[in-house]
Order: C-alpha cells, then sequence, then structure tokens
C-alpha cells in the first residue's frame, strides 16, 4: 500500500506523521472484512445490554470476562449501565459502571490527554472514573496521544469511553 500526502500542510513533514494515520485508518477499517483483528481489537470489547438482568446475573457475566465493575444504588436489578451497550472499551483496566435504581448518573470532567504518553493518559483517565479505547499507532517507545473524542472539560457520565488517537513519533524518517 502507498499513500502520498502532496503538500502536507503540518509542521512536521515526516510520513510516521502525515501519511502513516492514513494507512492505519485504511487497514483499520479494511482488515476486519478478511478476519485480522489487531491485538488492541482483542483487548477492545463492548459488553452488550445488562439492563434489565438482576445484580447477581450482571455481575457474574462481568466477573466471568474479567471486567471490572461498580455498582451504584440498592436496587436488585440494573436499570442503565455505563458505557453504552455497544461501546467498545479497554476492558483490561476500564470499569462498567451499573446503576440499579432511579439513582442519578454520577459524573466526572473529561481532563487534557493531548500530548500525553498513552500509558500516562490512562493513569488519568481511570483516576478521572472513566474507560479508554485506543486508536492510531503505537510501537516500542513513546505512544503519545495526538486527539481525544471528548473535549477537554467536558461533564459526562463515569465510566464514558474516551478514544484516544495515539501515534509512535519518532520523528527520524
Amino acid at each position: 500500500m502507498i499513500i502520498v500526502v502532496d503538500e502536507p500542510t503540518s509542521q512536521v513533514k515526516y510520513g510516521s506523521v502525515v501519511a502513516a494515520p492514513y494507512v492505519s485508518s485504511l487497514l483499520e477499517s479494511t482488515l476486519p472484512y478478511i478476519g485480522y483483528k489487531s491485538e488492541s481489537e482483542e483487548k477492545h470489547l463492548s459488553i452488550g445490554s445488562l439492563v434489565g438482568l438482576d445484580i447477581d446475573k450482571a455481575t457474574g457475566i462481568l466477573k466471568e470476562n474479567g471486567i471490572a465493575y461498580r455498582i451504584i444504588g440498592e436496587g436488585k436489578n440494573v436499570v442503565s449501565q455505563t458505557p453504552n451497550p455497544l461501546d467498545p472499551f479497554l476492558t483490561s483496566v476500564g470499569t462498567v459502571i451499573l446503576y440499579t435504581d432511579g439513582s442519578p448518573p454520577q459524573y466526572s470532567i473529561v481532563p487534557n490527554l493531548i500530548g500525553l504518553s498513552a500509558d500516562s493518559a490512562n493513569e488519568l483517565l481511570i483516576q478521572s472514573g472513566l474507560n479508554m479505547r485506543i486508536t492510531g499507532t503505537i510501537e516500542s517507545g513513546v505512544a503519545t496521544v495526538v486527539s481525544q473524542s471528548i473535549p477537554s472539560g467536558s461533564v459526562v457520565p463515569l465510566g464514558t469511553v474516551v478514544e484516544l488517537y495515539i501515534l509512535y513519533l519518532d520523528f527520524e524518517d
């Protein structure tokens, strides 16, 4: 595959910064059609809807899949959940919030993650009670967050998935 960027407008004119994100995006959207999944896709799962299940059954499903959870409320059935049932998130570090009664959702403020390493962004999201999904290029070295799906300062329910676009910025092409 070759993608040529004629007259790039970014400050840095290296292929790893200008063209690689387009290659990554194209391959990410086409390879699953022929059965290939990346390692990061294997770890990003959507849990499906737990709404309507009794709390024991819902927590059993989460435990079986190794997913951390938090219960808010005193009810016996799940009435809502965060993240949304179809939102994929990094299950190894993510947390599902289960609401069991009419308790109002708890909220968090999305931190500014741009420019941070992937590890630092992950730690900050965990501290904020939020989940993440990673897209982009991650190689050995320092992977840096170049954009986030929800702007910093936004108020969102606990457990919301923030998608981070990560690039390995080597600047040595």
